[in-house]
């Protein structure tokens, strides 16, 4: 599964997926643009489901060496039904709703208001990666020793892959 624009409701979507049992164990979700525009309650979703095994990574925008990014990836252990799920941190339904309007503005579907210069995108970036923060979830650099690091880490199978890192037999 792999998506990248329609975030308001792909939480809802994949959710869809695991009730119908569309999804075989080890099947994997890779998200990206969850910081810019943003997804947050997909981000939540993904990292407090005890069905999914994610990893956040930060990179640069491309295009935009200025910006950094997240992608989410998730593997899928094996059908899970939790009884209930964690709510999102107070103000998370109005994050999704200002990330929505922020996707909408960059994308030009709201005329009325100008397009966002590299400085606005990543002053917003930092405010919606700071909410990601305040609720523990960070991102592992896409290059140096912590991607190493944590890439040795799911080849030695030291019991961490299941929490930390989906091994696709690299």
């Amino acid at each position: 599964v792999s998506t990248q624009s329609t975030w308001a409701a792909f939480h809802t979507d994949l959710a869809a997926l695991e009730r119908l049992g569309a999804l075989a164990p080890d099947a994997r979700c890779a998200a990206d643009n969850i910081v810019l525009p943003g997804a947050p309650l997909y981000v939540w979703a993904l990292t407090r489901h005890p069905a999914w095994c994610t990893t956040t990574w930060a990179l640069k925008e491309l295009l935009e060496p200025n910006v950094e990014d997240w992608v989410c990836v998730s593997a899928y252990l094996a059908p899970v039904v939790p009884e209930r799920m964690p709510e999102p941190p107070d103000g998370w339904q109005a994050l999704s709703w200002h990330t929505d309007h922020t996707r909408r503005r960059a994308q030009g579907m709201r005329p009325a208001e100008q397009g966002m210069a590299e400085s606005d995108r990543v002053q917003y970036a930092d405010y919606v990666r700071s909410h990601f923060r305040a609720a523990g979830i960070e991102a592992v650099p896409w290059s140096g020793e912590a991607a190493v690091a944590q890439r040795r880490r799911a080849d030695a199978g030291d019991g961490e892959r299941s929490s930390t890192w989906p091994h696709w037999g690299l």
